[in-house]
């Protein structure tokens, strides 16, 4: 079994966007030696301590499990490859698990088209189709956590075509079955699309640029519903479910979003530059990400809106260690009684990473959360000063992920 980038590190590396042709994939020298697919098996333990939780964190207080998978990918044929991916974490200190991604591709259709079928990451926005235990900083993005639950898989198809252009250009559309989305008690019909192009190339030897527009519209959603500061299994002081999120009309699965809407629309950008291009001596990566979300009400509500945006920054000074920062901002509406209360919350997340090896990351995080309206008096999880500490260990195969 080879080793190939692992999963907590992929997304560190600056890349060569390929320009068109593409070159079709070779087989893997034993692919076929047995007249079988070649199988690669991969995992990842992601444990993590946090000194209390905090808003909208998918992270207990205390030692708990973040996002951790065991991964299995194989190739069919030089046109058609698979992958299964289990992952467990833990909620409210129980160890949860499901099943992340199931599915099959032809990356490299004729006339530069690529298509994929089963349980995916979606490709809305930057980050959404990497996995969680590759980012930078223990948690997700608020904008993230809040308007996709931390990270929106589902089952669906998706089809991408490759420009025939000097730089990278993709465009592509996924149709989706919606249920991981928050629905409608009475709903009987799901669904969900999504739009988006992304393009990006080199800046010389020494940098890369990526910038992306996305769109989501979910059929039929939470119209008439606006997203809870809690969640359905939050209680009040006395032990019983607050009154509000229990008798919320939309259906919410674990981990999934607070704040929602028929339509989310995403912008990002990406820039990553390391002296002569290369990454692992000293890189600077830098991100950012919108997000609008609408009709989140009924008609006489048409124009509201939550949005969230982040800016992050990391700068990997020496081989082994990196140190990022990241600033948060959430501007939302709650379900108040009959009409809506402004939700607001910034955050603060400084990060110190060690990765002595390509399979091992040990990271400690200090966030601070301040409330702007609407979260210190709606949840007993209020928001606060906390400190992290991360251990991420990669065992097997994975493939690298995208820029």
């Amino acid at each position: 079994m080879k080793h190939l980038v692992p999963l907590s590190l992929s997304a560190l590396c600056v890349i060569h966007l390929p320009a068109w042709p593409q070159q079709s994939p070779s087989p893997a020298p034993h692919a076929h030696a047995a007249g079988g697919p070649a199988v690669e098996i991969g995992a990842v333990l992601n444990p993590s301590w946090q000194s209390k939780a905090q808003a909208l964190s998918h992270r207990d207080k205390g030692l708990g499990l973040g996002h951790s998978d065991l991964s299995l990918d194989a190739s069919f044929s030089p046109w058609l490859k698979g992958k299964f991916s289990a992952v467990a974490h833990s909620d409210h200190h129980k160890i949860e698990t499901e099943v992340e991604e199931a599915y099959v591709e032809a990356p490299a259709l004729p006339g530069g088209l690529q298509l994929r079928a089963g349980r995916f990451l979606s490709q809305l926005g930057y980050l959404n189709e990497l996995h969680p235990h590759a980012d930078d900083f223990v948690m997700r993005p608020v904008l993230h956590r809040a308007f996709l639950g931390g990270h929106y898989f589902d089952n669906g198809v998706r089809l991408n075509w490759v420009a025939p252009t000097p730089f990278y250009w993709r465009l592509g559309g996924e149709v989706m079955r919606g249920k991981r989305l928050p629905t409608l008690a009475s709903s009987s019909t799901t669904g969900a699309w999504t739009l988006g192009t992304r393009m990006g190339s080199d800046w010389g030897t020494a940098a890369s640029w990526q910038l992306g527009v996305s769109t989501l519209r979910h059929r039929s959603g939470a119209s008439g519903a606006a997203g809870e500061v809690h969640h359905e299994h939050e209680a009040e002081p006395g032990g019983e479910p607050h009154a509000e999120a229990a008798t919320e009309a939309a259906h919410v699965p674990s981990h999934g979003a607070v704040f929602f809407g028929r339509r989310m629309d995403i912008l990002e950008a990406v820039w990553k530059w390391a002296p002569d291009g290369n990454s692992r001596a000293r890189q600077v990566r830098l991100s950012a990400e919108f997000a609008r979300v609408g009709d989140i009400g009924n008609a006489e509500n048409s124009r509201l809106r939550h949005s969230a945006w982040y800016v992050s920054a990391v700068y990997r000074f020496r081989p082994q260690w990196e140190v990022g920062v990241r600033l948060d901002q959430l501007n939302a509406l709650a379900r108040h009684e009959e009409g809506f209360e402004p939700a607001r919350l910034q955050e603060r997340s400084l990060s110190l990473a060690w990765k002595p090896d390509h399979m091992t990351a040990v990271r400690l995080q200090y966030t601070t959360q301040r409330d702007r309206g609407g979260f210190a008096e709606a949840s007993e999880i209020k928001p606060s000063n906390a400190v992290h500490l991360q251990f991420v260990k990669s065992f097997g195969a994975h493939g690298a992920h995208a820029y």
